[in-house]
């Protein structure tokens, strides 16, 4: 789930992320961090008379930067003791 980015259209609350509570209202951005098992996350509207609106995309890591992500492995040199 990290590197979600959500916008808020409108309204205002909170979002925890991995139990740390942050506001947020309309316009701004939200990106949840990138970890290596992941992010626990949940969204709250703190405003009882009126609705939140909030939109999420998550960034197209394939076309941006391949399908091995950005790894790039490059043959440096022959192993002439690999026989295969």
């Amino acid at each position: 789930q990290g590197g979600r980015v959500h916008y808020v259209l409108e309204g205002k609350g909170y979002t925890v992320v991995d139990g740390v509570k942050h506001d947020w209202e309309k316009g701004d951005v939200i990106l949840l961090p990138i970890k290596p098992n992941g992010v626990v996350f949940q969204h709250f509207n703190s405003d009882t008379k009126n609705k939140a609106r909030l939109v999420a995309a998550e960034p197209n890591w394939t076309d941006a930067l391949g399908v091995d992500l950005g790894a790039a492995f490059e043959q440096v040199e022959n192993a002439p003791e690999y026989k295969g």
